[in-house]
């Protein structure tokens, strides 16, 4: 049995920084996994944990473009999502060398924020289109 699993996540509780997922080796549901944050303490941290826009369907089959693929892996038999695999169609990977893409999803809009690295730009972007800088 490996330490490390691939689940569907099939609902998000940012307030709680947890999911639900379907494990993809067997279709077993485990709720109120936490989900690792590259910085977490009582008063700082990043996190970002949107709706998923098929919240909730408890099935295997995949959007292409609206599904989020985790990474779990078991302390102490304890599920923990430590990452997130980009689905086989992304609308966030790039050619570009040194390019840095941060977006959030809104109800009713997104907000992209484009870095390139090499020379310190950054630019927003509205509502979803991403442009070059």
């Amino acid at each position: 049995m490996s330490d490390i699993k691939l689940a569907k996540v099939i609902k998000t509780y940012p307030e709680a920084y947890r999911v639900d997922v379907l494990m993809l080796d067997d279709g077993t549901e485990i709720s109120n996994i936490q989900v690792m944050a590259s910085l977490a303490t009582n008063r700082t941290g990043i996190t970002d944990l949107p709706e998923l826009e098929r919240s909730g369907e408890k099935d295997l089959l995949f959007s292409q473009d609206k599904d989020a693929i985790a990474v779990l892996a078991y302390f102490a038999l304890m599920p923990v999502v430590i990452g997130f695999l980009h689905p086989t169609t992304t609308q966030m990977l790039f050619k570009e060398k040194d390019r840095m893409v941060y977006r959030q999803k809104y109800r009713v809009r997104s907000c992209n924020h484009a870095f390139t690295l090499n020379t310190a730009i950054w630019m927003p972007f509205f509502p979803s289109a991403i442009r070059y800088v």
